[in-house]
């Protein structure tokens, strides 16, 4: 038995045998509402199981026909995978047929099967007729090389022939991933009596299991699956492509509705704008004007919202734009979802299209050839394009992390897929690793951040150029837009490929030196001698810039350098001592403490050969460092 599963959906005009038929091929009365029998048709969506030759069972959607429930249509017509497209031989095709084809057109639709109902009823020239006619209705779409099979839901005849063409189909029907983040849109909500709140749908993407922690999108609210059903069967666990009612707690039936999608937590996000490629129905009456008000349907929901066209003032018939969808409620959506659009007043179905990006950061201005090239960028994106624009909007990830985020995000649908796709970038040099190849990162991102880091540290040269060592702070300045974590990395990136080094806080451009004229190249050459042979003796700043008059900015900027590559140090301000006197110091005081565990200002200025006020600058310095410790009159090594 195989473990893949399809639904099969189906559609056509009211009254031409829909629910009829799905009852001869499954024995199942998919009318469950007392209008429903009462009037004798189908007003919302209604749910069967199908048992094929080798015992699987997959799901059917019986959608109502009738034009004033469209909307209920859709919700169902969603999840499909195979449709079973119904015509009443002795109608013909009718309004709602053409409607309903148009809509599974719009759907990307890929695999169906003609059924003429009701051909007990006809003649056989009046049914070649009709065939002639549905034919011609359907040229041009998914079902133009479809099968046309006449079929009586009262004498069987025909019911086997149409059951092995959908059993064709299903098997030719793309598999829906079982792997990855659990995506469910939820078509009918209701309670039950000691059970409470139950929510079923066609599982789009995952594994459901008893259990399970989720969330409802657009709201957010955690909840937890309390028990599953598969075709009115307890199970434990449930797969993409089932139809499954889902038993959960965490909120009652009125927190739920339609539209809402059961989803892993973290998996989805709410969205009030999205990016969409739209195209507007050859055979709506007018054209769609900039601005217009529409029914927005995705998934099993339905949402007001404006179209804004990004190109033009008005789209017409046929044709098809880039535009943005500015709803009035928040819904969740992915890439590449399926929509349908619908006018306002008087109601019918207009066009639909594809999400481009169902988050996008602004609202857009129009008739700008930036944004629509960008646009247009990522809608040509295959799996490589939409990877690699992942990690430049997420630099710097850990590889599982970029697994599990892009399964949540539904760029690809195994862990496999996303494997294969990773190496073959690597291969290419569109991504690479860093820090033992722990961290992913985007070639051309990071080549732009060493860009801007090396632009950033030449102009920081050119401002200060005696200042090699460049604070972190400062680097920090040109990146508010990312996180810490993500400027962090970028430095460290930078260090590992030995564009900059770091030493401790500091930073400077990969053995950056500033080059000294002739006469920088004399003061710094005097105040080296002047402070490494005057030991604990040295000449104040003061005295250094009196020493040469009129540079005294060259003076203090070149000490300053001498701070920065480590040759001098400032225990108090203006007070400079060579390293190297530094050190001595530091050894005088380790000695005072060995021999009599402290000492005073004294005993270390008599050591030092130097004055109080220096002594006392010094040990202070000492302090600041944490090397000693002020006790009194004395000091304590620490």
């Amino acid at each position: 038995m195989q473990s893949v599963f399809s639904i099969i959906g189906t559609a056509g005009h009211i009254d031409h045998g829909k629910t009829t038929l799905v009852k001869a091929l499954t024995g199942q009365d998919t009318d469950r509402l007392k209008e429903e029998k009462e009037r004798g048709i189908t007003i919302d969506l209604g749910f069967a199981a199908l048992q094929l030759h080798d015992g699987r069972k997959v799901g059917v959607v019986d959608v109502p026909g009738h034009e004033r429930f469209i909307r209920n249509m859709l919700a169902g017509a969603v999840g499909i995978d195979v449709i079973l497209f119904i015509v009443a031989a002795n109608e013909g095709v009718m309004p709602q047929t053409r409607e309903h084809l148009e809509i599974l057109q719009l759907l990307g639709l890929q695999h169906g099967v003609i059924a003429l109902t009701k051909s007990d009823l006809v003649e056989p020239d009046w049914l070649e007729l009709v065939q002639e006619d549905v034919y011609t209705a359907v040229q041009g779409t998914f079902l133009e090389n479809a099968r046309i099979l006449p079929v009586s839901s009262v004498t069987m005849q025909g019911i086997p022939e149409l059951l092995q063409e959908l059993e064709r189909l299903l098997e030719l029907a793309e598999p829906r991933s079982k792997q990855g983040t659990v995506r469910m849109p939820i078509d009918r909500v209701f309670s039950v009596a000691g059970f409470g709140t139950v929510v079923t749908g066609t599982l789009w993407r995952g594994t459901l299991r008893t259990g399970d922690m989720l969330h409802l999108y657009p709201d957010d609210l955690p909840v937890r699956v309390r028990s599953l059903e598969v075709h009115g069967e307890k199970v434990d666990q449930a797969y993409a492509g089932q139809r499954v009612a889902v038993n959960i707690t965490g909120i009652d039936k009125h927190g739920v509705r339609r539209g809402s999608v059961l989803a892993t937590a973290g998996a989805l996000e709410a969205t009030e704008l999205s990016d969409i490629r739209l195209k507007l129905l050859s055979g709506t009456p007018k054209a769609l004007q900039n601005g217009t008000r529409v029914r927005f349907h995705i998934g099993t929901a339905e949402v007001m919202g404006r179209i804004v066209l990004l190109d033009r003032d008005q789209l017409q018939p046929g044709e098809d734009a880039l535009a943005q969808i500015r709803l009035e409620e928040p819904i969740a959506c992915e890439k590449q979802d399926r929509f349908i659009i619908r006018s306002y007043s008087p109601v019918f179905t207009i066009g639909g299209g594809t999400v481009i990006d169902p988050y996008p950061k602004r609202l857009h201005r129009r008739n700008r050839d930036y944004i629509l090239e960008e646009i247009e960028q990522r809608e040509k994106m295959d799996i490589f394009g939409r990877v690699l624009q992942w990690m430049r909007e997420h630099p710097f990830v850990e590889e599982p992390s970029f697994i599990a985020a892009c399964m949540n995000e539904g760029i690809a649908e195994t862990k496999d897929e996303l494997a294969q796709v990773l190496q073959t970038l690597e291969d290419h040099g569109e991504v690479e690793r860093m820090l033992s190849g722990t961290l992913l990162t985007e070639r051309r991102w990071i080549a732009e951040r060493m860009r801007e880091l090396t632009a950033i540290t030449e102009e920081y040269y050119k401002q200060r150029r005696y200042d090699v060592w460049i604070p972190r702070s400062h680097m920090f300045q040109h990146w508010s837009d990312w996180k810490s974590v993500v400027s962090d990395q970028i430095l460290y990136y930078a260090e590992e490929k030995e564009i900059i080094d770091r030493k401790g806080e500091f930073y400077r451009l990969h053995e950056y030196q500033p080059v000294f004229t002739k006469t920088e190249q004399q003061i710094l050459q005097t105040i080296r001698q002047e402070l490494l042979t005057k030991g604990f003796q040295p000449p104040l700043q003061d005295e250094l810039e009196q020493f040469f008059k009129g540079k005294e900015r060259i003076v203090r900027e070149l000490l300053g350098y001498l701070r920065h590559t480590g040759e001098i140090v400032e225990v108090e301000k203006k007070l400079w001592l060579a390293k190297q006197t530094v050190d001595q110091g530091v050894s005088i005081v380790r000695q005072l403490c060995e021999q009599n565990a402290a000492f005073t200002v004294a005993e270390f200025r008599d050591q030092a050969a130097t004055s109080r006020k220096i002594a006392v600058a010094f040990l202070e310095h000492l302090d600041r460092q944490k090397l000693t410790k002020r006790e009194g009159e004395r000091r304590i090594c620490l």
